[in-house]
């Protein structure tokens, strides 16, 4: 079996995603792609079309099921998720907080098959917005006041109660060092063993200075030199972005890395093995 160098746990499938030619690129450049589809609030496909890229380049494709919390999904679409291939679960725009206990029987099902959870955490984009950027026009028919989005919803320290009350149950947050949520985030990291986070937003820093920035935040934020829970990713939309998002992301990390002066073996966990783990794709 090959083996993989790096491991990004934050990838979206959009709409036009040559699933093969994406595949085949991550493959030859030794990288797994966590991958979700959370549908048309963010011109993406549904969890099918991931199911079909798990069938298709399982060597590859992790696939994280998206579940809509208070959009009709419930236990049984993380069953269904899980007898399709997928290793772990994406939520995003819930109708209401994280850790509202209407949710709880879907974060048990979740514990219960292992599935760690990747949860959007802090601002979220204005998808309208961007819509009307790229010309997304299918995606002006949807009523966005009655989708219903908050950000608050979404904040870090929802996840508080949530990895209290299944300490089985592995959470990542996306988007740590971003703004607005740095602080919340590394608390949570700090306190709870079963919480982790991506490192997306570094991972656009497109100068080593930029990322030389970011470990002056880390480390100021997150006064310690155990990174062990940090989890390279870069979100990257398949078809908008594409793999060029991977190559730039994962220079970007190095060299926040090389800052960090992290060891070799370090280095590896939080670009791959520290993933692996978490999916079961290899064991603690």
């Amino acid at each position: 079996m090959r083996a993989f160098r790096c491991f990004d746990v934050h990838v979206h499938m959009d709409l036009g995603t040559d699933v093969d030619r994406v595949a085949g690129e991550a493959r030859r450049m030794g990288c797994r792609l966590g991958i979700s589809s959370c549908g048309a609030m963010f011109h993406q496909p549904d969890n099918d079309a991931v199911a079909d890229a798990i069938e298709r380049h399982p060597d590859v494709v992790v696939g994280f099921g998206y579940v809509a919390l208070g959009r009709g999904d419930g236990p049984g679409t993380v069953r269904t998720l899980h007898s399709q291939g997928f290793r772990a679960l994406k939520v995003i725009a819930p109708k209401k907080s994280y850790d509202d206990k209407s949710f709880y029987p879907i974060y048990a099902q979740a514990e219960k098959l292992g599935m760690p959870i990747l949860f959007h955490t802090g601002v979220l984009a204005r998808m309208d917005t961007w819509a009307a950027q790229h010309g997304w026009t299918e995606m002006a028919k949807l009523d966005w006041p009655k989708l219903d989005i908050s950000s608050d919803r979404m904040r870090p320290m929802c996840l508080d109660a949530i990895a209290r009350a299944f300490p089985g149950l592995n959470l990542i947050m996306a988007h740590f060092l971003s703004l607005g949520r740095r602080d919340e985030a590394a608390a949570l990291l700090m306190h709870h063993p079963n919480v982790y986070a991506d490192l997306t937003t570094p991972s656009g820093a497109a100068t080593r200075a930029r990322a030389k920035a970011y470990a002056r935040i880390l480390r100021d934020c997150w006064p310690f030199t155990d990174y062990r829970k940090l989890l390279f990713g870069t979100d990257l939309f398949t078809h908008l972005s594409g793999i060029k998002r991977l190559k730039a992301g994962i220079k970007a990390i190095n060299w926040l890395l090389d800052e960090l002066k992290v060891t070799r073996d370090l280095r590896a966990r939080i670009m791959c093995q520290t993933a692996e783990q978490l999916v079961g794709l290899t064991g603690p």
